[in-house]
């Protein structure tokens, strides 16, 4: 088991000391959000609704085979996309408020408060230590949106580091038999 993480430690410093090397390659959370235009976003929040509504569904219908209930949700949601990008209308989400008269320039906060919230919520209902580790994280993700980016770097690691000393006091005590 100490192999495997050393190994795994090593892969990923060696994956981030060449990212600086290609630097062609935008592999930030930024630049990876941008390549998405709103359209992109708006099939794909269709293929995720239409499948968690079809999969409860089928998982309903049929109780003990989950899998087969997963397959023809997946399916059926990917044909509903499809043909919602075959119609032709356009899909992105600032055209949709705006018909029920609210500025679209208000659209992104209140879906990024609402992101953090559920965040928040669901990281807290698994735990303090999650909830620490995980708010640390995205603030350290956050950072690149701030002009101040060097206080929300100290104020997500202090979190993570909290977070990560919260983990090992809980579960030292815990003790595992194999």
């Amino acid at each position: 088991m100490q192999k495997n993480v050393s190994k795994l430690i090593s892969a990923v410093s060696v994956l981030i000391a060449s990212v600086g090397v290609v630097s062609a390659i935008d592999l930030s959370l930024s630049g990876i959000l941008r390549s998405f235009n709103q359209q992109d976003m708006a099939l794909f929040l269709i293929f995720c609704v239409s499948f968690v509504l079809m999969n409860f569904a089928f998982g309903k219908f049929f109780k003990d085979q989950k899998a087969i209930a997963g397959i023809l949700a997946g399916l059926l949601a990917l044909g509903i996309t499809y043909f919602a990008n075959l119609s032709g209308l356009n899909y992105s989400l600032g055209n949709l408020i705006f018909k029920f008269g609210i500025s679209g320039d208000v659209l992104y906060p209140v879906i990024l408060f609402a992101m953090i919230g559920l965040f928040v919520y669901v990281s807290a209902k698994s735990g303090t230590h999650l909830a620490f580790l995980g708010i640390g994280i995205l603030l350290i993700f956050l950072s690149t949106y701030v002009y101040e980016a060097e206080i929300l770097i100290v104020l997500g690691g202090a979190m993570v580091i909290i977070g990560g000393i919260i983990s090992y006091i809980r579960f030292r005590k815990t003790e595992y038999h194999r």
